[in-house]
């Protein structure tokens, strides 16, 4: 397992990688524990200065969505599909993902997901 604590535009994230993907994208208060950088966190960090400074629109690091269940992959797919610089509701999220009914399975979704900004949850009002 590798980590990296950085500052960023959006505030001081802590990233981890199993050595092919990022695995998970936390905000923290404050750095706990030395950095343990690999070539996939420094890519991800690279690319999120990127998007802050509006020249990236999509992210291309590797995400390894392996922890989350079945259900919660389908719905962060439908989630990572809302295009730059849109946002959506709920109601339109789960309109997207052809459960019209699912507003609020939609909005848990979101707040489950493990990389945010690089699955933009932010998109989803």
């Amino acid at each position: 397992m590798y980590t990296k604590t950085e500052l960023t535009d959006f505030g001081l994230i802590t990233m981890t990688s199993d050595g092919e993907a990022i695995t998970n994208l936390t905000w923290v208060t404050e750095k706990t524990t030395p950095d343990h950088p690999d070539a996939i966190l420094n890519q991800a960090f690279a690319e999120i200065k990127e998007y802050a400074a509006g020249s990236r629109k999509e992210f291309s690091v590797p995400v390894s969505l392996k922890d989350c269940s079945p259900s919660l992959k389908r719905w962060l797919e439908v989630l990572r599909s809302v295009p730059y610089g849109k946002t959506v509701s709920y109601a339109e999220l789960a309109k997207m993902a052809n459960q019209p009914k699912a507003p609020r399975t939609a909005g848990s979704a979101c707040s489950r997901n493990p990389v945010p900004i690089i699955y933009p949850c932010h998109r989803v009002t």
